[in-house]
């Protein structure tokens, strides 16, 4: 087991092209999906705050290999949704590793060079955070088993976007915490823990609190725009086909049905951006909880008793439904109205 070289470049994406999502997903661990040699030649000559781990097999050829970076790359290479949610977790100033990819080529995979890897990496440790990301849909049994094994627990969910940019897909983010004697005591420290306990349960009441906010506007909303579709129904004459107030109720009718669905549509995505906002801050005070559970036995839990899928998000999923619904049913009776006074 040794450090990458630029020499072991097309073996390690020959390994990550054999590895790929496809119809083997369900029984096989699979990566969402390659980079292109100019991206891993680029890994390959950054010294700091990467590391490319290759294994080999008895005779010297490269069977597996890890890449991770930590904070300092990731947020200024790539300063995702995921590591801004590890920071709002951890704090500002928390340092932490991303394993973006680890992977065997099929013909050693079960003989333990993953967990070789995952041990020389873990070993070299200077802080104690690691995360990784696994795609959950499609099922990847085989990955979430390998990183349950070596300590990691599901973190939150999120999607994930292959690096072509052409596929998004659902994942989940896992945590691992390695061991004490590696772990930075200035982290580890509960009162740390504490205020960034503070600091998520802020920014979880404060995001449920927007939601709310955003249910009572689409529901005004919609109550809006019923009464203004009612009210051209309610119209007692439309006057002629070729007149001008005719013109100008039909008009008025499509407009009010066109501008019903964009600004319903434009508020149930806002109410979805929500709902992930929500989910991520729950799950930040979940984990922080559970760190401080395991440093101080007698600290209480609240939001780990509390049931994971809240009121909130079960209102805000079917609001914008129930919506499109009854705005649906309003429109097709005001286009009933046209066609009567159509026929008429």
């Amino acid at each position: 087991m040794r450090l990458a070289k630029h020499s072991d470049l097309a073996k390690i994406v020959a390994i990550s092209q054999s590895v790929q999502i496809g119809e083997k997903a369900d029984t096989a661990g699979f990566l969402m999906s390659a980079y292109s040699d100019a991206e891993y030649k680029k890994f390959l000559s950054t010294t700091k705050n990467v590391t490319f781990l290759v294994d080999t097999d008895s005779s010297g050829e490269v069977c597996a290999f890890l890449l991770a970076y930590n904070q300092t790359y990731a947020n200024s290479h790539n300063n995702s949704a995921t590591a801004q949610i590890i920071q709002r977790t951890l704090g500002s100033n928390a340092r932490y590793w991303i394993i973006k990819q680890i992977a065997t080529a099929p013909t050693h995979q079960g003989l333990g060079h993953a967990s070789r890897l995952y041990r020389k990496f873990i070993a070299n440790l200077e802080f104690s955070h690691i995360f990784t990301t696994i795609v959950s849909d499609p099922p990847n049994p085989a990955s979430e088993a390998f990183h349950r094994k070596h300590g990691f627990t599901s973190f939150f969910d999120t999607h994930s976007v292959s690096n072509d940019g052409n596929h998004s897909y659902k994942s989940q983010v896992w945590y691992m915490s390695a061991p004490t004697a590696i772990r930075d005591n200035t982290e580890s420290n509960s009162a740390l823990l504490m205020e960034n306990l503070h600091m998520a349960i802020t920014l979880y009441l404060h995001e449920d609190n927007l939601n709310w906010t955003k249910i009572r506007f689409l529901i005004t909303i919609l109550f809006a725009l019923i009464v203004a579709a009612w009210a051209v129904i309610q119209i007692p004459e439309w006057g002629a086909k070729d007149s001008r107030e005719s013109y100008i109720n039909v008009v008025l009718s499509a407009m009010i049905i066109a501008n019903g669905y964009v600004i319903l549509y434009a508020i149930g995505r806002k109410i979805k951006s929500g709902m992930t906002f929500f989910a991520s801050h729950k799950e930040c005070v979940r984990l922080l909880e559970s760190k401080l559970a395991s440093m101080e036995p007698g600290f209480v839990t609240p939001v780990l008793k509390v049931p994971q899928v809240a009121d909130t998000i079960k209102i805000m999923k079917s609001l914008p439904t129930l919506s499109l619904l009854a705005w649906t049913v309003m429109s097709g009776l005001l286009i009933s109205r046209i066609v009567s006074w159509l026929a008429g």
